[in-house]
């Protein structure tokens, strides 16, 4: 599934929101679930952008 989300940029300095787009592995039932998978693609993909997985923003093991 293809949604786009808005998110606010996190630079002090520039103060505005962009629509990314995101594709769900599968559809959520409820708005914990799309909450859950929205948080997570977004921390790994911080995770990945920093490159230093040895001390990840989170750690999203269950």
């Amino acid at each position: 599934m293809n949604i786009y989300i808005s998110i606010k940029s996190l630079a002090k300095r520039k103060n505005f929101i962009t629509k990314q787009p995101f594709k769900l592995s599968n559809k959520p039932d409820t708005l914990r679930e799309f909450l859950i998978q929205i948080v997570t693609q977004n921390v790994e993909q911080f995770n990945n952008k920093v490159g230093n997985s040895e001390i990840p923003l989170v750690n999203i093991t269950q």
